[in-house]
């Protein structure tokens, strides 16, 4: 057997294609939304984002806590700076939540699992706090405004593509 073969079994044994009972025997796939497949990769996609991002934040806020200068070079300066550097570890860990949240999520959309659909629910209520919130503390720059306003713009759009395809989840009736 070769590895096309091996390949092939692999995915047949993951993914096993569906057959109606058709007189002809042809295999055929349920039908997938593409709404729900680009909903499920930007939700994938947002979990990358926001597990990178929130890592990024917790080696920071670890990384300058622990070198603090233990002497009087921050000149009284250390406990606040200490409480700072916890503050963006904490931060971190609040996009590495919903990071791998969203992941699961999209992987659960992309399989079309029903759980996929709920936690992409979760993801995108989420995706529009953070939206929000980078919206209100932007500076009147472009940057964060236009990271709110994605991030806004995901989450209705996977809310309302998860609440109008919720029937492609679930499982068949078997008769």
């Amino acid at each position: 057997m070769g590895w096309y073969d091996a390949a092939r079994n692999l995915l047949h044994a993951l993914c096993p294609p569906r057959v109606k009972d058709m007189s002809t025997g042809i295999a055929t796939r349920a039908h997938r939304s593409v709404a729900a497949t680009i909903v499920g990769f930007a939700t994938l996609l947002l979990g990358i984002g926001y597990t990178i991002l929130g890592t990024d934040f917790i080696y920071s806020g670890v990384h300058a806590a622990q070198t603090l200068p233990v002497d009087d070079a921050t000149q009284g300066w250390a406990p606040l700076l200490a409480f700072v550097s916890g503050i963006v570890a904490l931060i971190g860990v609040l996009f590495v939540a919903p990071g791998v949240l969203g992941i699961a999520a999209g992987a659960g959309v992309l399989f079309r699992k029903p759980w996929g659909r709920v936690l992409t629910l979760l993801v995108a209520a989420v995706a529009i706090l953070w939206g929000v919130a980078f919206i209100a503390l932007s500076d009147h720059g472009s940057t964060l405004i236009a990271l709110g306003v994605a991030q806004i713009l995901y989450g209705v759009a996977a809310v309302v593509v998860m609440v109008r395809r919720s029937g492609e989840s679930r499982k068949p009736i078997r008769e």
